[in-house]
């Protein structure tokens, strides 16, 4: 999973990589995460990341991927981790100010 911690400045943040050009994705509405549906009954499939206008290629590469778009994977995944959004942005921001 080309997920990234990138330094700018002093600060350490989480980046998305597209699988495809290689580069951040730094919309969720400009991003789509696939999966190989016939990986997903042993053990889970391993999730890649495109651009949307990286999509086709992607999928030329790889035809027994599902997908969906980036910004729905957040909410799904926020959902099965019963994560509190208030209480985690609170404490982000806590940890940001302390940085």
């Amino acid at each position: 999973m080309p997920l990234r911690i990138v330094k700018e400045g002093q600060i350490y943040k989480p980046v998305i990589v597209c699988d495809q050009c290689g580069g951040a994705i730094t919309d969720a509405r400009d991003g789509n995460y696939h999966w190989r549906s016939d990986d997903a009954p042993v053990g889970g499939a391993e999730v890649r990341f495109t651009h949307k206008n990286c999509c086709d290629a992607f999928d030329q590469l790889n035809p027994d991927c599902g997908a969906e778009e980036l910004d729905c994977l957040l909410v799904y995944l926020a959902n099965n981790l019963k994560l509190d959004w208030e209480a985690a942005k609170s404490r982000a921001a806590l940890l940001n100010s302390i940085e």
